[in-house]
C-alpha cells in the first residue's frame, strides 16, 4: 500500500507541474537542491523546501521556481551566447538586460 504524500511531497508536486505548464514545455525536469537554482538545457534546480518554512519562504522558493519557467521558456541559449559582448563589463550589462526581458515576458 503506498504511503501518502508528505506536505513537501505535494509542494515539489506542485512546483514541477506549475513550472512545466508556465514554460509550455512536458520535457523539463526539476531538481530540488541546496545547490544555486538555475536552468541548465531542460533542467531547472530550485531549492530543496524545508519541513517548517514561513509564507516568505514559500513564496521566495515559488519565484525562483517561476523564474526558472520563464528563463525555459523566453531564453534561446544559442542567440543569447552569438550576441554576448566580450568586454566583460558590457556582458554583464548584456546579461542583466536578458535577464530583465525574460522577467518582462513573464
Amino acid at each position: 500500500m503506498p504511503q501518502p504524500e508528505t506536505p513537501i511531497d505535494q509542494f515539489k508536486r506542485a512546483t514541477i507541474n506549475t513550472v512545466r505548464a508556465l514554460c509550455e514545455r512536458d520535457d523539463v525536469q526539476v531538481g530540488f537542491t541546496a545547490e544555486p537554482s538555475g536552468v541548465i538545457g531542460n533542467r531547472a534546480k530550485v531549492p530543496l523546501p524545508q519541513r517548517e518554512m514561513d509564507s516568505f519562504a514559500l513564496d521566495v522558493l515559488r519565484g525562483m521556481a517561476d523564474g526558472a519557467a520563464l528563463r525555459l521558456k523566453h531564453h534561446n541559449v544559442h542567440a543569447f551566447q552569438a550576441s554576448l559582448p566580450l568586454q566583460p563589463e558590457a556582458a554583464k550589462a548584456f546579461t542583466a538586460l536578458e535577464d530583465a526581458r525574460i522577467e518582462a515576458l513573464g
